[in-house]
């Protein structure tokens, strides 16, 4: 997993409490706009979380296919430097 996977997944998991935090805090509040307020943050949060672990998958997607990419150009590379070789020898 790279870096950048690691830091989106923290986001994500630090928007997850924040939004937990922000349920619990409206257990004690007794005014009608105050709670909703705390439960539209907490579905705004739990809705970035969402996003963040969407970007992580989809940079994990595309970091593993980069690297699938990266290996068969070397591969390429290997073949064409082989067959250069052959054709080298029998010059």
């Amino acid at each position: 997993m790279s870096h950048s996977n690691i830091l989106l997944l923290d986001s994500a998991r630090r928007a997850r409490e924040r939004a937990a935090k922000a349920r619990q805090l409206s257990q004690g509040v007794l005014d009608p706009q105050t709670l909703v307020r705390l439960e539209n943050y907490a579905l705004a949060l739990e809705a970035r979380a969402t996003e963040l672990e969407q970007m992580a998958e989809k940079l994990g997607r595309t970091i593993d296919k980069t690297r699938r990419l990266t290996q068969e150009v070397r591969d390429a590379v290997e073949a064409l430097q082989q067959t250069v070789a052959k054709l080298k020898d029998e010059k």
